[in-house]
């Protein structure tokens, strides 16, 4: 949780996700990796927009493959969109993110879409089902059930 693509956040730099994978794939090797990140890249001190998460997304790929000894399938999962409401955004949004990214995070999907077929892998809307709780960010414990079994359904698809 809390983790960029690639960014460094001033406010909690452990959480640069291309940082942490490398170790996290050579200790594991899995068979299947699934990639949902991009709601944090949308705080407002990193660049903006959402094609840098693309080419984010785009380099973790890469480490992936480029540190597993076996060629795991990658989904890429495009994250639950952020719902700020004007009672509690200031009091749980408004530190990191702006108004601005609610909009930002409708125009991730696409984005995640677009990159994972030009990288061969699996793509995963989860942002059309999922629902945050009140503080407009986080998922509900019942979308996070949701998530696992939707996810596994897709899995077991694939044979």
């Amino acid at each position: 949780g809390g983790r960029t693509t690639v960014f460094d956040d001033p406010e909690k730099p452990w959480c640069n996700g291309s940082k942490y994978l490398p170790a996290c794939i050579e200790s594991h090797y899995p068979d299947i990796v699934l990639i949902m990140l991009g709601t944090n890249d949308l705080k407002f001190y990193f660049p903006p927009g959402v094609e840098k998460t693309g080419e984010g997304l785009a380099e973790l790929v890469r480490i992936v493959r480029e540190c597993s000894l076996n060629e795991p399938m990658i989904m890429l999962v495009a994250p639950a969109l952020i719902s700020p409401d004007e009672e509690n955004f200031a009091q749980f949004l408004g530190v990191e993110f702006d108004y601005e990214a609610g909009e930002l995070s409708r125009r991730l999907a696409p984005v995640i879409e677009a990159t994972a077929d030009s990288l061969d892998c699996y793509y995963f809307n989860a942002a059309g089902f999922l629902k945050v709780g009140p503080d407009g960010l986080h998922l509900t414990a019942e979308s996070h059930r949701e998530l696992g079994l939707r996810v596994g359904q897709t899995i077991r698809a694939w044979g």
